[in-house]
């Protein structure tokens, strides 16, 4: 296994990088991606150093605080725990579904059309065609 991922043998790719722990599928119709999935790794690795910089500030409950600075994956940690209203929530909360939406949005650009992507217990799935027609096909 390289040090930071592998591809699994039903084309899955197991990222074990830091604190992420993730299992991504791509696919184009009916063919498998797990190269493109697989390189992907320097976009996991970036996206976790941009979150580690702003940890101080990521770490502080909203009540308060000015999450105005923050830019990038930050910035959509911040925004995703205000729009709960939830006053004991950091946006550290957000880290695995917002990596997850993002390494979806990488994938896509690139050619992808499907993607599950599942850190820890968390599971996202992701598709080209409308959100509700993939979740019910």
């Amino acid at each position: 296994m390289d040090e930071a991922f592998r591809i699994l043998d039903d084309g899955r790719v197991f990222f074990d990088y830091g604190p992420a722990s993730m299992v991504v599928t791509a696919r184009r119709g009916d063919e498998d991606f797990s190269d493109l999935a697989a390189s992907a790794f320097p976009f996991l690795r970036d996206s976790l150093s941009e979150i580690a910089g702003a940890l101080p500030i990521l770490r502080q409950y909203p009540d308060g605080m000015d999450y105005s600075e923050l830019t990038g994956l930050p910035r959509v940690m911040a925004e995703s725990v205000l729009a709960t209203g939830e006053p004991t929530l950091t946006p550290m909360a957000a880290v695995a579904g917002t990596v997850a939406d993002a390494m979806a949005d990488w994938l896509f650009a690139r050619g992808a059309d499907a993607v599950i992507a599942a850190e820890h217990e968390n599971l996202e799935k992701y598709s080209a065609r409308p959100y509700q027609q993939a979740l019910t096909q």
